[in-house]
């Protein structure tokens, strides 16, 4: 099968340490891949941080927008519980994102059941 991207430059703007997949798929489809990170996602600490998370085990329902949100609300999660709260309904916006919550060892991750 000919590769479908043949003549065709593709800049991939994602953050540098995730990028890596994508560009190897665009280049094995036959383009010539331009890396430029636009964008760092950094952990960022407030104050409020630690009342939230004092009062976390009332909350309900969390949502994780992305895998690193996973990341990054996990590793906050960690520093102030050991256990995930059995009661809250923990909510993944696709695939990805569950995955990664799966790999903290949370199984129960709801997930939209159309479009994500």
């Amino acid at each position: 099968m000919k590769p479908k991207l043949i003549d065709l430059t593709v800049m991939v703007t994602r953050p540098q340490h995730q990028a890596e997949k994508l560009c190897q798929m665009i280049s094995e489809q036959g383009a010539k891949v331009v890396r430029f990170p636009a964008l760092a996602i950094e952990q960022v600490d407030y104050p409020s941080h630690d009342k939230i998370m004092a009062a976390f085990n009332a909350v309900e329902i969390v949502i994780f927008i992305s895998a690193n949100a996973v990341f990054y609300g996990m590793s906050l999660w960690q520093r102030h519980h050991s256990l995930w709260p059995t009661d809250c309904v923990t909510l993944a916006i696709g695939e990805a994102t569950a995955q990664a919550l799966q790999n903290y060892g949370l199984n129960d991750v709801r997930l939209p059941k159309t479009q994500y």
